[in-house]
């Protein structure tokens, strides 16, 4: 089992708020988990799971709407790969979004970060070949080395 870093009800309970959401006990259960680690992207089957290990009582159905409320409520950032299945990402608090890229493994797995200098090298590459880079994030994907994770 992980080792998780404890996130304060405080925290997830004030945000819930500002954005106009009433704390219930599943939409807390829900954003603690996506606060534990804010700066990956997981599917929601792989939040489910970890409701689960985490003892949370929340069904999949559940899962699902409060994951799209919080992301029409600002509070998360959603995006969907090639095959239409959606990841979901803690947006940070302050509102600001910076140069989020994403690495996608061919399995799903994900993760977010966070480097101008690739924005601004690909920027330069692009425009040599006469492309423009949109805003957004930039997705890579990669094969996955058997035995390798993205998860750290």
């Amino acid at each position: 089992m992980k080792v998780l870093e404890p996130i304060s009800d405080a925290s997830v309970l004030s945000r819930l708020l500002a954005a106009g959401l009433k704390a219930t006990a599943a939409r807390v259960a829900v954003l603690r988990a996506m606060q534990r680690a804010p700066d990956r992207w997981i599917s929601s089957e792989g939040l489910y799971r970890e409701c689960i290990d985490d003892e949370e009582r929340v069904s999949i159905g559940n899962l699902y709407r409060i994951l799209n409320e919080l992301a029409r409520h600002g509070l998360l950032m959603r995006e969907t790969d090639d095959n239409g299945k959606r990841f979901y990402r803690v947006r940070p608090a302050s509102g600001s979004d910076p140069a989020l890229h994403r690495v996608e493994c061919e399995t799903g797995e994900a993760f977010g970060f966070v480097d101008d200098g690739l924005r601004e090298h690909l920027a330069r590459v692009l425009r040599d070949r006469g492309l423009l880079l949109t805003e957004g994030p930039i997705t890579v994907r990669v094969p996955c080395v058997k035995g390798a994770s993205l998860t750290s």
